[in-house]
């Protein structure tokens, strides 16, 4: 199976002030699954978006009140000395942050 990735070598370390340009790569799962031009993102729906101040996509939505972009990333803190109390963080980002957005893919699993 292949997934969406970026265009950065795996073993590149990501400077998160670093522009990231993304490409498209289809999907064995969903052929379907591209990026998106952020001019296209939709403000009223949840979905993978890629900005460069994060190595890797995130769920994100637009924030009317603030009129800014609004996502979660897993923040570390230091606990009985071992980093292992993570946490969500929000984050937001300007309307033009954006670099590129894809929709959640949709799933056939049946919930109970």
């Amino acid at each position: 199976m292949t997934i969406p990735i970026l265009n950065i070598a795996p073993d590149t370390e990501v400077n998160p002030m670093q522009q990231i340009e993304p490409y498209n790569q289809q999907t064995e799962l969903s052929p379907c699954l591209v990026w998106e031009k952020p001019e296209t993102a939709p403000k009223d729906e949840v979905f993978l978006a890629l900005f460069n101040c994060s190595p890797l996509p995130v769920l994100c939505t637009w924030n009317e009140p603030e009129s800014q972009w609004i996502f979660s990333v897993v923040q570390v803190n230091l606990y009985q000395g071992k980093w292992n109390d993570t946490f969500f963080d929000t984050e937001y980002e300007t309307a033009n942050a954006l670099v590129a957005w894809m929709p959640l893919p949709a799933t056939n699993v049946k919930r109970k």
